[in-house]
């Protein structure tokens, strides 16, 4: 099959609400074969945003919590609840957008939670914000782009999720596959990436004077957490 360009927004838009229902929740008949397959095997996802609501939570009270690539905004009330000033996320999807502020129309907390539609490397300006999150995001982009990144969030403290390249670890031979076989032939380059620690801390490294630091869970399988907090494992 002949690959083609890909926009990154109409890639999302037509597939954010679904890749989350079938991660987060567990995936039902009406998933195609090939999205329950990868859900059943998505325990890692699971726990990562397990892992990361446990780890940020001690450091967000009285904070602007900003989430880049927020999809429905999973976290928000929670992040709330357990005393951020704020939380922002923000999506390249309209998708996604729209499905966040349904889903918190009608909380309490509404009016500490806001949403924004935007491209992060050429829309969204310099942030306000206290702390910075994403889950999954990084291994979508370049290494230019994530410099951009980076420097929007100058010395904001932050964790990102990353995957790391294990290229003989069995998650990620079979994440890999699935990668292929659900859209990677026919969409270039646009996949995602495994980065090694050294590579993303050093892109990281030139914008944040705080020691960045690496937090590993065998739950998490081939993933990891690059963060300014004072964490290691």
């Amino acid at each position: 099959m002949e690959k083609k360009s890909v926009n990154p927004k109409d890639f999302w838009e037509e597939r954010i609400i679904g890749w989350e229902k079938s991660r987060y929740d567990y995936p039902t008949k009406n998933h195609p074969f090939i999205e329950r397959w990868a859900g059943l095997l998505s325990h890692s996802l699971r726990h990562r945003i397990s892992i990361a609501r446990n780890l940020i939570i001690p450091f967000i009270v009285n904070k602007r919590v900003v989430e880049l690539g927020c999809g429905s905004g999973i976290l928000a009330e929670d992040f709330v609840k357990a005393g951020a000033k704020e939380y922002i996320g923000v999506d390249i999807a309209e998708i996604a957008i729209q499905s966040a502020v349904k889903r918190f129309v009608s909380s309490k907390y509404a009016s500490q939670i806001r949403f924004q539609r935007a491209d992060i490397i050429t829309e969204l300006k310099s942030m306000e914000a206290d702390f910075v999150f994403s889950l999954g995001l990084l291994d979508w982009f370049e290494k230019d782009d994530l410099k951009i990144i980076f420097e929007k969030t100058n010395e904001i403290d932050f964790l990102h999720s990353i995957s790391e390249k294990k290229p003989w670890a069995l998650r990620q031979i079979l994440h890999r596959i699935y990668v292929y076989m659900a859209y990677g032939h026919t969409t270039a380059s646009y996949v995602p990436r495994y980065y090694d620690i050294a590579v993303i801390t050093k892109i990281a490294k030139p914008y944040f004077q705080k020691p960045i630091n690496i937090y590993r869970n065998r739950e998490l399988g081939f993933g990891a957490f690059l963060t300014t907090l004072p964490l290691g494992r």
